[in-house]
């Protein structure tokens, strides 16, 4: 596996860097930026993985965010409940496999979102905007 874009920890990632490396993907970045906005979001650095942008609320985290070349990875965190009312929703049929597919950490359970383009990241927005709108 290659080196992690941001692997240097005395370089955070900025604007610029995050367009030269996620290339048309920065579009997706630029848009969940808007739509996490209400959300704090801090880097991190993380031996092994780099710079992660971790997104939270009151002390919870939301989602991790990894940058990588020409597209980024998102570890969205769903609690138990909310990992119930997807799965019981058949409207949410589309998200049950990696609902239930999805490792436990802590409390927490971790969907991977590669956003590559369009369709992927309108289907990790739908799901988002579905479990935190409220929040």
């Amino acid at each position: 596996m290659s080196r992690p874009p941001f692997s240097d920890h005395r370089v955070k990632p900025d604007a610029q860097s995050m367009k030269d490396v996620l290339g048309k993907t920065f579009e997706f970045y630029q848009e969940l930026a808007v739509l996490t906005s209400k959300f704090k979001s801090d880097w991190t650095f993380v031996k092994g993985n780099g710079w992660l942008l971790n997104a939270n609320k009151s002390n919870r985290t939301l989602f991790f965010l990894i940058p990588l070349s020409n597209f980024f990875l998102i570890s969205l965190m769903i609690n138990a409940m909310e990992r119930k009312a997807i799965l019981q929703d058949q409207e949410l049929k589309d998200f049950h496999v990696d609902v239930e597919d999805a490792a436990k950490f802590d409390q927490y359970y971790t969907l991977q979102f590669a956003i590559n383009g369009e369709e992927s990241y309108n289907r990790f927005k739908s799901l988002f905007n579905l479990i935190f709108h409220s929040t």
